[in-house]
């Protein structure tokens, strides 16, 4: 049967940032806090373009081809309700 409580050693250390400088800490479980200073203030990324989305356009080079369907008159109306 397994414990009702997590142990000691698997408990999740809290993280909190400071607004005002650059410093991280973590508060470990057992009591113990670690910090960091960053000395880097901002990083810059490369800007890059975005690919654009969607179906490609096909080629002007295939044919192409108008296909007009004609109908007689009997196949305009439904007919279920005859609406057409």
């Amino acid at each position: 049967m397994l414990p009702p409580t997590r142990p000691v050693r698997f408990q999740r250390a809290h993280v909190m940032r400071s607004v005002v400088s650059s410093e991280w800490r973590i508060y470990l479980p057992n009591g113990v806090s670690v910090a960091f200073f960053s000395s880097v203030d901002a990083i810059t990324v490369p800007e890059h373009a975005r690919k654009q989305r969607g179906r490609r356009k096909l080629s002007e080079s295939l044919p192409r081809i108008d296909a007009i369907h004609e109908l007689a008159d009997a196949e305009r109306t439904c007919p279920h309700d005859g609406v057409g």
